[in-house]
């Protein structure tokens, strides 16, 4: 019953970033073309506006969200949820930070960033992470790789010199 009351929660909260991503989706080739010109000041008062804008719009939803989250839990589930009230209480003041992550993403996105969006997006998952910097060292690395399980390779003194050769060539130009 303990997921259930989760996911009753969940399933209410999953949907409201689709506001969020409708306004940076519409914002990013205007985020492109001012990246594109270098005005910076103009983009930094536009990615300003956006925040406020998503501030604007998340704040009163969570607030609404989180003081009728038991009326509401009673009236689309009959009842049967009840206790999970509080659970979606927790999840709707987390859809601020979502909101936010959603702008940066897209700017990230926007400054041809999404190797720094990949790293820190594997960051939290560390095994993932040590998976991709296997393959990176073993690319810069002539030879095969010696590693223990569970552990990644030592560095050596060419393989770093590579990754930063990597990341320096790379031509992902996602807003050209």
């Amino acid at each position: 019953m303990a997921v259930g009351t989760y996911a009753a929660a969940y399933r209410l909260t999953e949907a409201i970033p689709l506001a969020a991503t409708a306004l940076t989706t519409s914002l990013f080739p205007l985020m492109c073309q001012l990246l594109h010109q270098g005005d910076e000041s103009r983009l930094r008062r536009v990615v300003s506006g956006a925040h406020k804008m998503l501030l604007a719009l998340v704040i009163p939803i969570v607030l609404v969200v989180s003081w009728y989250s038991l009326p509401l839990m009673h009236w689309l589930y009959s009842g049967r949820f009840d206790s999970s009230a509080t659970a979606l209480t927790i999840l709707s003041c987390g859809q601020i930070f979502v909101f936010a992550n959603i702008l940066s993403t897209t700017l990230l996105v926007a400054r041809n960033q999404g190797r720094t969006l990949m790293i820190v997006t594997m960051g939290t998952k560390p095994e993932s992470f040590e998976k991709v910097v296997k393959v990176w060292v073993s690319k810069a690395t002539p030879g095969p790789v010696e590693s223990s399980p569970g552990r990644p390779p030592p560095p050596s003194p060419n393989s770093t010199r590579g990754i930063r050769k990597r990341f320096a060539n790379s031509n992902m130009r996602s807003c050209l």
